[in-house]
């Protein structure tokens, strides 16, 4: 669904526990070129790296936001 969506030329994937009891996973899709979505334009700065520290300057709308949940969700009820 995200591959349809966003076409990442990568995932780098963390599963973790912490200190609560259960799991939790980050999933962070990455690109060697700038994607773009709605009209905004994503840069993978950090390529071929580390995703941390990421651009805390780079910030998306709320609307663009909904939007990108909004669109995972249609394609995850589309696969179903």
């Amino acid at each position: 669904m995200l591959n349809e969506l966003f076409q990442p030329d990568l995932y780098n994937w963390a599963s973790l526990a912490n200190i609560e009891r259960h799991q939790h996973v980050h999933l962070i899709p990455r690109y060697k070129s700038t994607r773009t979505f709605k009209g905004v334009t994503f840069e993978d700065k950090r390529w071929g790296m580390n995703p941390a520290p990421h651009d805390d300057n780079f910030r998306i709308s709320p609307t663009l936001f909904q939007e990108i949940k909004t669109a995972i969700k249609s394609r995850m009820h589309a696969i179903g």
